[in-house]
């Protein structure tokens, strides 16, 4: 039974410190964010055409659904979607 106890609590512990920030949603993100979280994942991940070819463009959305944005990429030639989170951690898909 403690055990049970323990391992509930450790449990409640572990998912309460998923999202430390406070920051689930966030719709009032701006340019600003969505320019520095793109340059921060293209100096981890430089592309083949230069890091000063990414351009972000205007146009970005916030699914309320996933609580993520979709904000408009361009690399050189090729065209991207960045699904940001609102702490900053992005993903790439093609448009």
């Amino acid at each position: 039974m403690r055990q049970g106890i323990f391992i509930s609590a450790a449990l409640l512990a572990v998912l309460a410190g998923c999202d430390d920030s406070g920051d689930m949603f966030c719709p009032d993100k701006g340019q600003d964010f969505f320019d520095q979280s793109v340059k921060a994942y293209f100096t981890k991940h430089p592309p083949v055409e230069g890091i000063e070819n990414v351009k972000v463009l205007s146009g970005a959305t916030y699914s309320t659904a996933t609580n993520w944005w979709v904000v408009p990429v361009d690399v050189g030639e090729d065209k991207w979607d960045a699904l940001l989170s609102c702490d900053g951690h992005l993903e790439l898909s093609g448009r």
